[in-house]
């Protein structure tokens, strides 16, 4: 039976959680569906920059000229907002100034309305920037966008004033926090789980090391995720040698024993921007990103580690490196898998001249 957690201790977890912007960015391009979400979201802040429009045509917008300025400004930037996307899938940050500039967008628009119910149920179009941080952003982000809500539902209460019933007011606000809360925990509920059974899917049972297609995501989400110049993928192919004589004479329990060893042993060296994972029965592979295309020492760490088990293993080494900063996503991907092919043969080569020794291509 599982513990239950007291509410503080899942809060300061939820606070601190980091954000899963590049993991979930990775999930959508692996799955081919980068298009369709680029073409809804940038559906939706197109539509947000219409019903402001529409807004500002009616009765209920505000005459002052100053007033009326920003609020053509926010929809010209809501328009803005719209092309970010069209153009491409934006950068960590590109993303977070997104978010950004449409809450404050959202806000002034929801300003610029005479009529306090108006802009009351407005905020309730804070719950779209509020779902979409949820799914790609920080808790901070959730805090900020819920604090502009209630700020700004505050100032329709009780700065303009109503000539309603109060009934009516209660609930439009009951609503519009409601929608603000229920939206982007919702949405961020949906994405915890999401990401739990995926770490659980993208790990070799026996090791805990990354499995073959999770390695191969996590170079993507690494490329992609870092904008260092020059950048240079350096791809280590691992085979133990004996292992088969291992199972052989004390039996597979022992072999699986060694396994373990050996993903505990390449778990302890990678440091840094470095993937590890089993990516066939006694077969492992690395991922390191350098900044220089010299020989890492990481190889010949790797084979001395197995050599030092207490186990009749050792283990045959490829390495091989090449640039990849200059390359566009699906020249990269083709890069990729140029590398591990002689990564494995550089592998083939040292297996064949005794083992326990690196090759570098």
């Amino acid at each position: 039976m599982v513990a239950e957690v007291p509410i503080v201790t899942s809060l300061k977890r939820w606070w601190r959680q980091p954000d899963s912007y590049n993991w979930i960015s990775s999930y959508l391009r692996n799955r081919g569906m980068f298009t369709i979400s680029r073409a809804l979201i940038a559906s939706i802040t197109a539509m947000v920059a219409v019903v402001g429009a529409v807004l500002m045509a009616s009765p209920t917008a505000v005459q002052g000229t100053g007033l009326r300025a920003l609020a053509w400004t926010a929809i010209v930037g809501l328009l803005g907002c719209t092309a970010l996307w069209i153009r491409g899938w934006p950068t960590k940050r590109q993303s977070i100034a997104f978010l950004l500039v449409f809450n404050l967008c959202i806000a002034v628009l929801i300003q610029a309305q005479s009529d306090p119910m108006v802009g009351l149920v407005g905020v309730v179009a804070l719950a779209i920037p509020g779902g979409y941080i949820a799914c790609f952003h920080s808790a901070g982000f959730m805090a900020y966008n819920f604090a502009v809500a209630v700020y700004l539902c505050a100032l329709q209460v009780f700065r303009h004033g109503f000539g309603v019933d109060a009934a009516e007011v209660v609930a439009a606000l009951l609503f519009v926090l409601l929608m603000n809360t229920g939206v982007p925990f919702g949405v961020q509920a949906v994405v915890h789980v999401l990401g739990i059974d995926l770490l659980q899917a993208r790990h070799d049972p026996l090791t805990g090391l990354l499995n073959r297609r999770s390695f191969f995501d996590r170079i993507d989400e690494m490329l992609y995720g870092s904008r260092v110049s020059p950048r240079y993928l350096v791809m280590i192919m691992v085979d133990l040698d004996r292992f088969k004589l291992l199972n052989d004479t004390r039996g597979h329990a022992v072999g699986d024993q060694a396994l373990i060893a050996v993903g505990q042993a390449l778990t302890e060296i990678a440091r840094g921007r470095v993937v590890t994972g089993r990516v066939g029965g006694e077969e492992f592979m690395i991922a390191e990103l350098t900044a220089t295309e010299e020989r890492t020492p990481l190889a010949q760490q790797v084979c001395d580690a197995v050599a030092a088990l207490p186990f009749p293993i050792t283990a045959s080494v490829g390495a091989v490196v090449s640039r990849v900063d200059h390359l566009s996503d699906r020249v990269r991907q083709d890069v990729v898998e140029d590398l591990c092919t002689k990564a494995d043969a550089a592998m083939y080569i040292a297996k064949r001249s005794g083992g326990n020794q690196v090759r570098h291509v």
